[in-house]
């Protein structure tokens, strides 16, 4: 009979479709990243477990997971765990335990972890990061929100900002997804966080990458730093998103001024302007007008300079004024000097 009713309920469970990662949002974020003295990193990601309060709905509420979760009992942890942060019972676990996950023996119904590890990105540009089939509720922070450089347990910076996932259990749609869009710069690591809590009975959580639309595989790019780096040896690094330049000539012109637009990256495909910069290019025409000189025996001459305008005039841009004739020096030579060169 126990083995039937563990039947059904699996059965049941197949039945309740599995929230997809949503498309990738249109907004990119660009977070702080870690330039470690050393490259004595250990493949993995760190653990931490808390005793999650029985049917607690703290899972709902985001700043839950910002930090307050460490006022909770640690009751394990585990170091350098290989693989990707992710579960998925999908029975009824009330009193069972496992020594197959993340290297600790411990029940899976109601328990909140906390996965730190650093995430190099080994080339630059936009990582796709996904949640799935989050049950109960799982946030993920990136950069300086997720802990200090070379310094996990320090969290307090900037949490809310660099939260990038957060998807949660809910009645009407069951397990849920998220996703985020997120420039990384090539060669530097990236503090990772991810809290996951669940709450009486199934539990299920992802976390996926991808870059240049291919699957990434985040094992192999998660590291935890030995105990010896101190904070102070690290230097915090944050790219600046690329800028793309498109020149657009002046409709309104009659002659070739040119609006320049910068813009940033906004997904793997578009741009949203961020500057605006009008370039007025037209060409010089030059004028030469003669006008009569009232104290001279001939005219001058008055050059300007002219800018052609939208609506085909001319405005005076510099006037170079030009006298002539120029001024003429006569030189009268002596007679006796004229004399002395053997004229009689």
């Amino acid at each position: 009979m126990r083995n039937l009713k563990l039947m059904i309920h699996s059965l049941i469970l197949l039945l309740i479709p599995l929230a997809s990662a949503a498309g990738v949002t249109s907004t990119i974020k660009t977070n702080y990243g870690c330039v470690v003295p050393t490259n004595d990193f250990t493949q993995g990601f760190n653990v931490k477990l808390f005793d999650y309060p029985l049917l607690a709905d703290y899972y709902l509420t985001p700043s839950y997971f910002y930090s307050q979760y460490r006022t909770l009992r640690q009751t394990s942890s585990a170091t350098a765990v290989r693989g990707v942060p992710s579960i998925y019972h999908p029975l009824s676990l009330s009193e069972m335990t496992t020594s197959s996950l993340w290297n600790m023996v411990f029940n899976p119904n109601d328990f909140l972890a906390e996965f730190t590890s650093y995430l190099f990105a080994p080339a630059t540009g936009l990582y796709e990061f996904y949640f799935d089939r989050i049950d109960d509720g799982s946030m993920a922070f990136l950069g300086g929100g997720a802990f200090a450089c070379c310094d996990s347990d320090e969290i307090t910076v900037d949490a809310v900002n660099q939260q990038i996932l957060y998807a949660t259990w809910s009645v009407e749609t069951g397990p849920t997804g998220d996703s985020a869009l997120i420039y990384l710069a090539g060669g530097i690591s990236y503090p990772l966080r991810i809290v996951y809590i669940n709450m009486n009975k199934e539990a299920s959580f992802s976390f996926t990458m991808k870059f240049n639309g291919l699957d990434f595989p985040v094992e192999d790019y998660l590291y935890v730093l030995p105990p010896s780096v101190t904070p102070s040896e690290c230097v915090s690094s944050k790219p600046e998103l690329p800028k793309t330049t498109t020149s657009i000539v002046c409709s309104d012109c009659s002659s070739k001024s040119t609006t320049t637009t910068i813009s940033y990256f906004t997904s793997a495909s578009t741009s949203e302007p961020a500057d605006v910069i009008i370039i007025e290019v037209p060409p010089i025409i030059t004028r030469t007008l003669t006008e009569p000189c009232a104290a001279c025996t001939v005219p001058y001459t008055t050059t300007v300079y002219d800018y052609v305008t939208s609506d085909t005039t001319s405005i005076p841009e510099q006037q170079i004024i030009i006298r002539t004739p120029v001024s003429t020096l006569t030189t009268t030579v002596p007679c006796s000097t004229y004399r002395s060169r053997g004229h009689h």
